[in-house]
């Protein structure tokens, strides 16, 4: 099957301290030579150390995603802090979605690294 997107994430820092917010963004491409629509079933999976935390909610368009083929589109932020299961230590993130016919795509894993608050 040919793969008609391709997600980006990306953090406005890698390092922070913590009690501070992570700012991640999202962005899709449609790598296809047609054009597609994605729906909203975008999640975010945060894993520090074996645990594995997907968050799928929050406030979004219901309003599907339309690309032409090499359009290349910012489609989501998230604003982590420590009630999103980041600690003290690196955490890796990654962008998931879900399509209608079950197909999964993920993004590269960007790391984010939570530093002790300085004394």
């Amino acid at each position: 099957m040919e793969r008609a997107a391709q997600i980006g994430i990306w953090p406005a820092r890698v390092s922070i301290e913590l009690g501070k917010r992570v700012e991640l963004r999202a962005a899709v491409q449609n790598v296809s030579n047609h054009p597609i629509g994605l729906g909203q079933a975008f999640g975010l999976a945060v894993k520090h150390g074996e645990e594995v935390h997907k968050y799928f909610g929050g406030p979004r368009s219901s309003e599907p995603i339309f690309l032409e083929p090499g359009e290349f589109k910012e489609i989501l932020g998230w604003s982590l802090g420590e009630e999103s299961s980041l600690k003290v230590g690196l955490s890796r993130c990654w962008v998931i979605y879900r399509a209608e016919d079950g197909e999964e795509i993920r993004s590269a894993v960007a790391e984010v690294e939570m530093r002790p608050l300085a004394e």
